[in-house]
């Protein structure tokens, strides 16, 4: 139910509690009993200090340092992770060795059983996107496949090291043994886990991007004839998915963050009126775990369902930080920034007055905005923005209107009926009384209609289309807006209300089986029709009594 009308609601179904404060015995039998008593039901003080605790689960809260209510509605507005930036994909690299016409000769002279060995230095490129210049990978996973083919007619043992791919210092190394079965091409694979390797792509640092393969190969010969153009061919297969961090400088990239939603709920149930907020703002929360400084423009911010087209831009939007790069592995860094009336346009209150429920935000982020740097990543890194909308309590309400159904059953509620403590016969009307203190800038005039299940309307609580709750504080609006008292409430003001349930309305609700309830609620603030602004303050009281008169038509037993 919308935290707005919770007062009204209250009193409106305060006459839920007179079963509870009283019992009749039918056979009681006191002499001159007035048939009709009243019962007093409330009588207490609602303090907004002391209500917005109840309600900071709602987003119902107060500035501490302005001591001015707000709402704040939050949404994560956008989530970009590491995966996103798709900086390391999965490396398919090879090379091969073929021999030469002097080579090929000089292994079949030798006789069958003879060894000789050829060696080989070869610089792989290591695949990257858009000019990313990496100087390590650190993995905690990932592995490595090596195929080696040949068609080299020889026993073969190919030994493998790659001098920049280290565990604990110590450089990666392997052999593969290439039996020869009889004909050409043959092959072999091996696999190898990743897990704690270091992998340095600076060659030496004089580079970016590679790394070198040393191999040995050892060549026992078969007696069979060896040809220029023989080879020997190697397909490395590098999966580098799991990693702690990548290190380097990682280029421009620009992301197209989704079209984003904020809803607020505030409006959803708006059912006429202006609600106008004279100093709204949006708070973006940037938190940036990678190594990555990042700029941001939002294209746009627009609320669809408003009847004019409105998308709000102005240097707000446009003159965004850079979103600060984190300092190390496992550290966060934040960026804030607002869009306020003064840097928006049209600014965020003309947006706001046609009672959106919805904002939409559309936006680009791009890495390392002001050229190469050093970068770094880990897999869990991620670059977030939280959005909360402020909206404080200093504006105006203009017969801003509000609608809410709840069940109900009527006859458990008011307890009479056929299975309850009074029978229809036993009361003749019930007569609430409510007296209200309002230290409130706002008047609340509030109506009730009782429907069946199909919504039908049965009835009504009070006559009239609205009745008045309770009337505004005094506010004096001649004061200059920088006196600390404009806006704010200086005297609290009385109204007594008397809200009569006849016995006909009780039946009626009963017998067409009154199911549902639908509040409506209209609320104006002070003069809010010339456009006068009021605040809202934690020391506001709302002074409530309440009471009920029960008239009876009891039989008393002679």
């Amino acid at each position: 139910m919308n935290k707005y009308v919770f007062l009204l609601l209250g009193i409106l179904l305060t006459m839920g509690c007179i079963k509870e404060e009283y019992r009749l015995d039918e056979n009681l039998q006191v002499e001159g009993l007035d048939p009709s008593f009243a019962i007093p039901l409330v009588n207490t003080t609602l303090n907004l200090g002391n209500l917005e605790s109840e309600f900071d689960s709602q987003n119902f809260v107060y500035n501490e340092d302005e001591e001015t209510f707000a709402l704040v509605y939050s949404e994560d507005l956008f989530r970009v992770r590491a995966n996103d930036l798709s900086l390391l994909e999965s490396q398919n690299l090879g090379f091969d060795y073929t021999l030469d016409a002097g080579e090929a000769a000089a292994i079949s002279s030798l006789p069958s059983g003879s060894s000789t060995s050829l060696d080989e230095v070869n610089t792989i490129d290591f695949n990257v996107e858009n000019g990313a210049e990496l100087d390590s990978v650190v993995f905690t996973g990932g592995g490595l496949e090596i195929n080696a083919s040949s068609t080299i007619p020889h026993n073969l043992e190919l030994s493998f090291t790659i001098p920049s791919l280290t565990l604990n210092g110590i450089p990666f190394s392997s052999v593969i043994d290439l039996s020869y079965p009889g004909n050409t091409p043959f092959s072999d694979d091996a696999s190898f886990d990743l897990t704690g390797y270091v992998l340095d792509l600076t060659n030496g640092g004089v580079t970016n991007n590679q790394f070198d393969v040393e191999l040995t190969a050892n060549i026992t010969t078969t007696g069979e004839q060896t040809d220029a153009g023989d080879f020997i061919d190697f397909a490395i297969d590098l999966d580098v998915s799991e990693f702690e961090g990548i290190y380097g400088y990682f280029s421009q990239y620009e992301i197209e963050t989704q079209v984003d939603t904020q809803f607020v709920d505030l409006f959803k149930d708006l059912n006429g009126g202006i609600l106008h907020f004279a100093d709204p703002r949006i708070d973006l929360t940037i938190t940036n775990s990678t190594g990555i400084p990042a700029g941001v423009e939002f294209s746009g911010v627009f609320a669809p369902e408003n009847n004019v087209d409105q998308q709000m831009g102005g240097p707000d939007l446009s003159n965004f930080p850079v979103i600060a790069a984190a300092n190390f592995l496992g550290d966060e860094v934040i960026t804030t920034h607002s869009f306020t009336n003064a840097g928006t346009s049209p600014t965020l209150t003309e947006i706001l007055d046609e009672g959106p429920f919805e904002l939409i935000y559309t936006s680009t982020l791009t890495t390392n905005p002001e050229g190469p740097i050093q970068n770094f990543l880990q897999d869990t890194s991620e670059v977030s923005c939280r959005v909360d909308m402020i909206l404080p309590f200093f504006g105006f309400a203009d017969n801003f209107s509000l609608k809410d159904t709840s069940s109900l059953d009527i006859s458990a509620e008011l307890g009479v009926g056929d299975e309850e403590e009074l029978d229809w016969e036993d009361v003749e009307k019930v007569t609430i009384r409510l007296i209200a203190t309002n230290g409130l800038p706002i008047q609340l005039e509030g109506q009730l209609y009782f429907t069946d299940s199909l919504h039908n309307v049965i009835d009504s609580l009070f006559n009239n289309q609205y009745e008045a709750i309770f009337q505004q504080g005094f506010v004096d609006f001649s004061l200059p807006t920088n006196d600390p008292n404009y806006g704010r409430v200086l005297t609290p003001t009385q109204k007594i209300t008397d809200v009569v349930i006849s016995r006909d309305k009780l039946r009626k609700l009963v017998d067409e089986e009154a199911t549902r309830i639908i509040l409506t609620s209209r609320a104006n603030t002070n003069a809010a029709s010339n456009g006068e602004i009021v605040r809202f303050y934690p020391e506001y009281n709302l002074k409530l009594k309440v009471s009920a008169k029960i008239d009876t038509d009891i039989s008393i037993n002679e």
